[in-house]
């Protein structure tokens, strides 16, 4: 759905933004509120399980929470627009290469870890369960949990397409798809060191978007695993410089 800027749209981009960031995980808080509540007093499940059960009940909520929320921008205003809303509004361009000077791929290592973890996860929940005399409630999280991961891993898994296409002409990304360099403001390589381990991303800012208004970049990409990623930088800043430069009219 694209979104236009009047005050009967702004509402409508309002609630939805709170409908899918705030209440649609606090329902699933209450559901899964109840299921620990449903083992702990009707069940009379171990004190250990139902540790387990919240944590992985706030986990689940606040994953959801935070994936929702990444899926909106906060505009000055202090309205949000849905951020693939925004998208759908960007120029198709024709020019694109049929194929590209430089290719960059997540690692396949990384999918098959993916995969195999959630089929463990599974093996474990199942295999308490039945052989451990695991709570049913324990089982059933684990065992959901690995199903997750598995069908995650094996949809990367099956995914050869590259996450970053590098050429004369412009970028590809799977968010923009195909950019010209003439459509480019900037692209910078940013690093984020919160956690134990530090992540590179690959931030591009595009001319005349929404995102351009508030100062966030258009499309944003890790590339911590990519192969080969050291040759990003120098590619990037090689291609731009070599790229027609025209104006861009507001």
């Amino acid at each position: 759905m694209v979104y236009s800027n009047d005050e009967s749209d702004k509402a409508i981009r309002q609630r939805n933004f709170y409908l899918y960031v705030y209440v649609l995980p606090g329902v699933l808080f209450l559901l899964m509120m109840a299921l620990v509540y449903v083992a702990a007093y009707v069940y009379h499940t171990g004190r250990g399980e139902i540790i387990f059960l919240l944590i992985s009940s706030l986990s689940y909520v606040t994953q959801g929470h935070n994936y929702q929320k990444e899926k909106w921008a906060k505009m000055p205003d202090g309205t949000y627009y849905h951020i693939k809303s925004i998208l759908q509004n960007q120029p198709f361009y024709l020019d694109e290469p049929a194929s590209y000077e430089a290719e960059f791929f997540q690692p396949r290592w990384q999918k098959i870890f993916v995969l195999l973890f959630g089929v463990g996860l599974a093996i474990v929940g199942v295999g308490g369960f039945v052989f451990y005399k695991v709570s049913p409630f324990v089982a059933f999280f684990l065992a959901l949990q690995g199903i997750f991961f598995t069908l995650w891993g094996a949809k990367k898994l099956s995914d050869n397409s590259a996450s970053l296409k590098l050429d004369k002409k412009g970028l590809w990304m799977k968010r923009l798809e195909f950019v010209p360099w003439t459509a480019v403001v900037d692209v910078r390589i940013t690093e984020d060191d919160t956690g134990d381990n530090k992540h590179a991303y690959l931030e591009v800012y595009l001319h005349n978007t929404i995102f351009a208004r508030i100062g966030k970049p258009d499309a944003r990409l890790e590339i911590t695993y990519l192969s080969e990623k050291s040759k990003i930088k120098p590619l990037i800043e090689e291609y731009r410089s070599l790229a027609i430069q025209t104006p861009v009219h507001e």
